[in-house]
């Protein structure tokens, strides 16, 4: 599985250079920067109830709150009574958008998962062919085992088997201890 990716909020590097940020002073900012980073994190586009506005660690959050509306750099939707950051969409995508370009990428990587199986044409049986196998020009030596199947042979301590005349220590071959190929 994966690493959970991490979550940013676009703070351009003038933000502070902003006309309203200046005229609300520092504590609306912290709270407006504190609004911008807990609603990416609940990931719902910019918009906050009273209740999680005043969990934001601001003691004067009612009085901030208020400051920055009257900058409009927050607003209040009388519908679903909350508070919505003015300038979301300028620099977020709806979670909507993000959760359809997560599920249409989940979707591409599982295809190309499928694409990728071990029962293809080029790897029929699902293990690569071992090239020890075969000689130069491609074709099998004598003896070889072609399919590339294990099997098993005797250990008579000469380091060859007796079956394919390949190294014991092949990875088709399975050594037995006292027992005759």
């Amino acid at each position: 599985m994966g690493r959970k990716p991490k979550l940013y909020v676009p703070l351009t590097v003038t933000f502070f250079e902003d006309d309203r940020i200046i005229d609300v002073g520092d504590g609306p900012t912290l709270l407006y920067l504190a609004m911008l980073l807990q609603s990416k994190a609940m990931g719902s586009d910019g918009r906050m109830s009273e209740a999680q506005v005043a969990r934001l660690h601001r003691p004067r959050w009612r009085a901030e709150l208020k400051r920055l509306a009257d900058v409009e750099l927050v607003l209040f939707d009388d519908s679903t009574k909350e508070w919505f950051v003015a300038g979301w969409f300028g620099h977020n995508e709806a979670i909507a958008q993000v959760h359809a370009r997560l599920a249409a990428d989940r979707d591409r990587k599982a295809e190309k998962r499928q694409d990728f199986r071990t029962d293809s044409e080029r790897i029929p049986n699902g293990f690569r062919e071992i090239s020890g196998l075969k000689g130069r020009e491609g074709k099998e030596r004598k003896g070889s085992n072609p399919a590339g199947n294990l099997h098993r042979y005797a250990d008579t301590g000469d380091g060859v088997c007796s079956e394919c005349s390949l190294p014991s220590l092949n990875v088709v071959h399975l050594r037995v201890a006292g027992e005759a190929s």
